[in-house]
């Protein structure tokens, strides 16, 4: 049971450690995203041809701000697993738990 309480506790450990990390890279991809469109939408309006040319011309001028826009989202992303993979880790032990409280006021054994 001890080693079960040590896991849940790591698992709650890691995720108040990762929620603030993810709320930094959701500020910075809201930060990134804007600095895209922004760029995104000089290019566009200092271009000239049909719609489709300054479309590309457009990205091809604010690829360094859509590189960090993608950076930004992948981040997110993967804190965002993390932190749901802490959760059900804390969720299956949780669960153990639970079952074996129930088994013990069944039985009025505890049984390791």
């Amino acid at each position: 049971m001890q080693e079960i309480n040590a896991i849940i506790e790591n698992a709650t450990r890691l995720q108040e450690e990762l929620e603030p990390a993810y709320a930094t890279a959701l500020k910075e991809l809201a930060e990134a995203e804007y600095a895209y469109k922004q760029a995104n939408a000089t290019h566009y309006l200092r271009s000239e041809g049909t719609v489709n040319e300054r479309s590309a011309i457009a990205v091809q001028g604010s690829a360094d701000e859509l590189q960090r826009k993608l950076n930004a989202e992948a981040h997110r992303d993967f804190l965002k697993v993390k932190i749901e993979d802490a959760r059900q880790v804390m969720s299956a032990y949780q669960s153990i738990l639970s079952a074996h409280s129930r088994n013990v006021t069944a039985t009025g054994r505890y049984t390791a």
